[in-house]
């Protein structure tokens, strides 16, 4: 199984404040049967959106996964959540060409 690293020193919190829905889908993911593979992760509230970033690297095969997760800010009951998934390469890419045209957040 590969390796887990939290950014953040107190996820718990946060943590349990993501639907279940979203957990089982966080887990799926984490259950790489792989020595090589690392994950990193970042939990950001904003605005009553969390977002869950996952870095899954994989240092064999010479690859980094974005999987971002993002919640439903405005109806917490419902256990909703989007999901994308880009490699690294891609963002680094995207962040570059917002960059030579002037666009921002």
């Amino acid at each position: 199984m590969g390796t887990f690293q939290c950014i953040e020193p107190n996820m718990k919190p946060f943590l349990d404040k993501l639907g279940a829905n979203l957990r089982k889908a966080i887990s799926e993911i984490l259950q790489v049967d792989d020595v090589h593979t690392k994950f990193h992760y970042r939990v950001i509230e904003n605005d009553g959106e969390f977002y869950f970033l996952l870095l899954e690297q994989n240092v064999a095969d010479e690859y980094t996964v974005c999987h971002c997760f993002f919640t439903d800010p405005v109806d917490r009951t419902v256990d909703q959540y989007r999901y994308e998934s880009i490699s690294l390469k891609t963002v680094h890419l995207l962040s570059q060409f917002s960059v030579e045209t002037g666009l921002t957040c």
